[in-house]
């Protein structure tokens, strides 16, 4: 009886692992698990229907978001105007997956962001470009 007892256990949690279910976890609702990437304090997430861009920076950052293999083969400009996409010093930003550039030619998605840096009164430049390589 008493191995009975721990084969049904067993059995169990089995079970509840091949359905996908966390076994040690009480509540009935699963978390999403998105991906998810943070660099120099900028946090890019893949959601199923869109991209999420957290600015965790003390200045506004400037952005573009194109499909790794369109941007591979892109011929663009980092914008550096103050009309430019932006998000502000804690702000998040989500974009549609469909407004992206490019969209579904490959199952990888790259933010691309900068900061501008005035070099007149009416001038900017863009700072360094960095970039953040996600799937979606």
């Amino acid at each position: 009886m008493k191995y009975a007892t721990h084969h049904l256990a067993l059995a169990l949690l089995l079970g509840m692992a091949a359905c996908g279910a966390d076994p040690t976890s009480s509540q009935s609702t699963e978390t999403p698990n998105y991906a998810s990437i943070q660099s120099e304090g900028v946090v890019f997430t893949a959601e199923p229907d869109h991209v999420v861009i957290l600015n965790q920076r003390p200045e506004p950052i400037v952005y573009k978001v194109m499909d790794a293999r369109f941007a591979a083969l892109a011929l663009w400009a980092p914008c550096a105007r103050l009309d430019c996409p932006m998000i502000q010093p804690g702000e998040t930003k989500r974009i549609s997956k469909r407004d992206i550039t490019g969209t579904g030619e490959s199952d990888e998605v790259i933010l691309f962001w900068w900061h501008l840096v005035r070099i007149s009164d009416n001038k900017f430049r863009p700072d360094s470009l960095r970039a953040i390589r996600i799937p979606y």
